[in-house]
């Protein structure tokens, strides 16, 4: 037996019901387990905060293999400014320094870190989703997407609410508004 709606979709009886947006029901039913989940008496629940200076200093000694001493303020407080404590981006700096050297990470620290993150988009992302997020980039911290999407090449701008999806879906990106569509760096 088939069933048709007044919409024109139409499924076997037995079969799941057709789904309009699947990625929205998905995104949906993942938000409702994930809430269960945290909510449920054997979950623990971690809060974590940023780094602060002595912290990034113990932090970074141990990346380094070296003593608190021989770290300068000037190299803890670039980490700091830099990263505002976030430890992730702590260790990848840290790496920086491990294979460059303090002077070149202190030389320029915003290059460097600019360094860090280009080599992690570029690892990452496809070359569609990287001129999305790289266009976006020289916009601003927030952007319509109507002007993205006049700024991008045709061939990207077909692809680009799939590319958006995926860098919001992996943190690169944060959707703030969706009418009209708009986006923002999630910097802090």
């Amino acid at each position: 037996i088939k069933a048709t709606s007044s919409k024109n979709h139409s499924a076997q009886f037995g079969d799941e019901p057709v789904r309009e947006d699947k990625t929205a029901y998905d995104r949906a039913h993942q938000t409702q387990s994930y809430h269960k989940l945290i909510s449920h008496t054997n979950t623990t629940n971690l809060e974590l905060t940023a780094l602060k200076f002595e912290e990034i200093r113990m932090l970074i000694t141990v990346d380094l293999h070296v003593h608190e001493e021989d770290l300068p303020d000037q190299l803890i407080e670039e980490l700091l400014n830099l990263t505002d404590g976030n430890a992730y981006w702590c260790k990848e700096l840290a790496h920086f320094i491990l294979v460059r050297g303090q002077n070149e990470f202190l030389r320029s620290p915003k290059d460097a870190f600019k360094d860090v993150v280009i080599a992690k988009v570029e690892g990452k992302l496809s070359v569609d989703q990287q001129v999305v997020l790289k266009t976006a980039s020289v916009m601003g911290e927030e952007f319509a997407v109507e002007s993205l999407h006049l700024s991008l090449p045709k061939n990207v701008s077909l692809k680009i609410i799939d590319a958006l999806m995926y860098l919001a879906d992996h943190n690169f990106l944060t959707r703030i508004s969706q009418d009209p569509l708009i986006y923002m760096f999630p910097n802090k």
